[in-house]
Protein backbone atom coordinates (compact mmCIF):
# COMPACT_ATOMS: atom_id res chain seq x y z
CA UNK A 1 0.00 0.00 0.00
CA UNK A 2 3.10 2.53 0.74
CA UNK A 3 4.10 1.64 -2.74
CA UNK A 4 1.09 2.80 -4.14
CA UNK A 5 0.65 5.73 -2.09
CA UNK A 6 4.10 6.79 -2.87
CA UNK A 7 3.36 6.57 -6.70
CA UNK A 8 0.72 9.20 -6.67
CA UNK A 9 1.92 12.98 -7.29
CA UNK A 10 0.81 16.09 -5.88
CA UNK A 11 -1.45 16.66 -8.75
CA UNK A 12 -3.22 13.44 -8.46
CA UNK A 13 -4.23 13.54 -4.79
CA UNK A 14 -8.01 13.74 -5.17
CA UNK A 15 -11.16 12.95 -3.05
CA UNK A 16 -10.84 9.43 -5.62
CA UNK A 17 -8.07 8.31 -4.38
CA UNK A 18 -8.86 8.85 -0.87
CA UNK A 19 -11.65 6.58 -1.84
CA UNK A 20 -9.26 3.83 -3.01
CA UNK A 21 -7.31 4.10 -0.08
CA UNK A 22 -10.09 3.90 2.48
CA UNK A 23 -11.50 0.77 0.41
CA UNK A 24 -8.24 -0.90 0.79
CA UNK A 25 -7.42 -0.16 4.30
CA UNK A 26 -10.85 -1.61 5.23
CA UNK A 27 -10.54 -4.71 3.30
CA UNK A 28 -6.79 -5.44 5.11
CA UNK A 29 -7.40 -4.22 8.40
CA UNK A 30 -11.61 -5.20 8.79
CA UNK A 31 -11.91 -7.55 11.50
CA UNK A 32 -14.05 -10.15 9.38
CA UNK A 33 -14.56 -12.64 12.12
CA UNK A 34 -16.67 -9.88 14.32
CA UNK A 35 -20.08 -11.07 13.37
CA UNK A 36 -18.68 -14.84 14.88
CA UNK A 37 -16.83 -13.25 17.80
CA UNK A 38 -20.49 -11.29 18.73
CA UNK A 39 -22.49 -14.29 18.30
CA UNK A 40 -20.51 -16.31 20.70
CA UNK A 41 -20.09 -13.44 23.26
CA UNK A 42 -24.28 -13.58 22.60
CA UNK A 43 -24.35 -16.75 23.72
CA UNK A 44 -22.47 -16.03 26.75
CA UNK A 45 -23.79 -12.88 28.17
CA UNK A 46 -25.73 -12.97 31.20
CA UNK A 47 -27.10 -9.76 32.91
CA UNK A 48 -25.21 -9.59 36.70
CA UNK A 49 -28.00 -8.38 38.84
CA UNK A 50 -29.29 -5.51 39.57
CA UNK A 51 -27.27 -3.92 36.24
CA UNK A 52 -30.23 -4.52 34.13
CA UNK A 53 -29.46 -1.42 32.07
CA UNK A 54 -26.06 -2.44 31.02
CA UNK A 55 -27.45 -6.03 30.36
CA UNK A 56 -29.59 -4.14 27.75
CA UNK A 57 -27.24 -2.20 26.49
CA UNK A 58 -24.39 -4.81 25.63
CA UNK A 59 -27.01 -7.25 24.71
CA UNK A 60 -28.08 -4.31 21.84
CA UNK A 61 -24.47 -3.70 20.92
CA UNK A 62 -23.92 -7.21 20.42
CA UNK A 63 -26.84 -8.42 18.29
CA UNK A 64 -25.75 -5.43 15.85
CA UNK A 65 -22.17 -6.68 15.72
CA UNK A 66 -23.37 -10.20 15.07
CA UNK A 67 -25.45 -8.99 12.31
CA UNK A 68 -28.63 -10.54 13.85
CA UNK A 69 -32.48 -8.72 13.77
CA UNK A 70 -33.00 -7.08 17.15
CA UNK A 71 -36.77 -8.03 17.88
CA UNK A 72 -37.00 -11.44 16.16
CA UNK A 73 -38.38 -14.29 18.17
CA UNK A 74 -35.21 -15.82 18.17
CA UNK A 75 -33.21 -12.43 19.82
CA UNK A 76 -36.04 -12.41 22.20
CA UNK A 77 -35.73 -15.70 23.57
CA UNK A 78 -31.90 -15.15 23.46
CA UNK A 79 -32.34 -11.83 25.67
CA UNK A 80 -34.21 -14.15 27.85
CA UNK A 81 -31.88 -16.34 28.43
CA UNK A 82 -29.53 -14.51 29.64
CA UNK A 83 -31.59 -13.08 32.67
CA UNK A 84 -31.60 -14.33 36.12
CA UNK A 85 -34.07 -16.88 36.62
CA UNK A 86 -36.07 -15.14 39.07
CA UNK A 87 -36.46 -12.01 36.43
CA UNK A 88 -36.87 -13.89 33.57
CA UNK A 89 -40.03 -16.16 35.23
CA UNK A 90 -41.42 -12.14 36.05
CA UNK A 91 -40.98 -11.18 32.03
CA UNK A 92 -42.53 -14.46 31.55
CA UNK A 93 -45.69 -14.17 33.35
CA UNK A 94 -49.16 -13.02 31.52
CA UNK A 95 -49.24 -11.22 29.75
CA UNK A 96 -47.40 -13.25 26.77
CA UNK A 97 -45.07 -10.51 24.87
CA UNK A 98 -44.43 -9.86 21.62
CA UNK A 99 -42.13 -7.27 20.68
CA UNK A 100 -38.52 -7.03 22.50
CA UNK A 101 -39.48 -3.40 24.29
CA UNK A 102 -42.00 -5.33 26.17
CA UNK A 103 -39.34 -8.11 27.33
CA UNK A 104 -36.87 -5.35 28.36
CA UNK A 105 -39.55 -3.08 29.81
CA UNK A 106 -40.99 -5.76 32.43
CA UNK A 107 -37.23 -7.03 32.77
CA UNK A 108 -36.69 -3.38 33.93
CA UNK A 109 -39.96 -3.61 36.34
CA UNK A 110 -38.99 -6.67 37.38
CA UNK A 111 -35.16 -5.85 38.42
CA UNK A 112 -36.28 -2.48 39.80
CA UNK A 113 -39.15 -4.16 42.20
CA UNK A 114 -36.34 -6.59 43.59
CA UNK A 115 -34.00 -4.46 44.11
CA UNK A 116 -36.77 -2.02 46.15
CA UNK A 117 -37.74 -4.81 48.45
CA UNK A 118 -34.12 -5.98 48.59
CA UNK A 119 -33.74 -2.60 50.07
CA UNK A 120 -37.04 -2.42 52.16
CA UNK A 121 -36.66 -5.47 53.44
CA UNK A 122 -32.64 -6.67 53.32
CA UNK A 123 -31.57 -3.35 55.22
CA UNK A 124 -33.47 -4.29 58.75
CA UNK A 125 -33.88 -7.58 59.32
CA UNK A 126 -36.76 -6.72 62.21
CA UNK A 127 -38.87 -4.56 59.14
CA UNK A 128 -41.92 -4.90 59.72
CA UNK A 129 -42.10 -7.06 62.90
CA UNK A 130 -43.94 -5.91 65.94
CA UNK A 131 -41.87 -4.35 68.97
CA UNK A 132 -44.08 -3.47 72.05
CA UNK A 133 -42.64 0.16 73.29
CA UNK A 134 -41.37 0.01 76.57
CA UNK A 135 -42.53 2.78 79.00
Amino acid sequence: MLQWIQQIDNHSNTEDVWRIFQRRFYARFTDTQSDSTARKELVQLKMRFPDIDSYIADFEQTIRKALYHLGSHKMNQQFLSGLPQDVAKDVMHYPMLITYQEYTQKALTSVRSKVLLRNVFGGNRNFGTFAPQQQ
